[in-house]
This record gives structure tokens, C-alpha cells and sequence, in this order.
């Protein structure tokens, strides 16, 4: 059962890192460049979206360690929860989001 956890909580961070790193280029637009290169790899965009997702990973990676004496079942339902919520409310934000302010 644990594989089946760690497969869905997997899922559950692609969907919400997917989510979060449209939201920051959406913050972070970059349309003044040489090279494609530069955008993808050097932009404030890339910054920020990995150091997003580096603190989301290491906040799950806590929360297991120190809450190791609930449920393993319980714990993985409430990351994946958490996860959801937030994807679901940046996904909120992003449809709302006036694609006239990037001109």
C-alpha cells in the first residue's frame, strides 16, 4: 500500500509544481530576450518557480519525519489534501488571470 501512497503523492506534487510554475511566469514574464536558451535556463521565472517547489518538497519531507507517529495512511492523505487545496487555489488565480496585462 505504501507504493501506492508514494505513486499518488508523486502525482499530486507534478500536478501542483505544473500548476505553480505557470502561475510564476505569469508573474515573471520574460518577452525581451537573444536566445531561447536564456529564457528556459536564466529567467527570474525559473528562480523562483524551483525555489517554490524546493520548499514545498522539503516542507512534505518534514512533515513525515516529524509527524512520524500518525498514521502513515493519514499523513500521506493530508500532504496530498494540502497539495490539492493549494494547486486548486492557484489554478483559481491563474484562470482569473488577464492576459491584457502582459502586454
Amino acid at each position: 500500500m505504501e507504493s501506492v501512497w508514494i505513486f499518488a503523492v508523486l502525482l499530486t506534487y507534478c500536478f501542483f509544481e505544473a500548476v505553480l510554475g505557470t502561475d510564476v511566469n505569469l508573474k515573471f514574464p520574460d518577452f525581451h530576450w537573444d536566445n531561447e536558451a536564456a529564457v528556459v535556463k536564466q529567467g527570474t521565472a525559473i528562480l523562483v518557480g524551483m525555489l517554490f517547489e524546493f520548499l514545498s518538497v522539503l516542507l512534505g519531507i518534514v512533515l513525515v519525519f516529524l509527524l512520524r507517529i500518525m498514521s502513515y495512511h493519514l499523513l500521506m492523505g493530508g500532504i496530498m489534501a494540502i497539495l490539492i487545496a493549494a494547486a486548486m487555489w492557484i489554478y483559481k488565480k491563474i484562470v482569473k488571470f488577464d492576459l491584457r496585462k502582459l502586454e
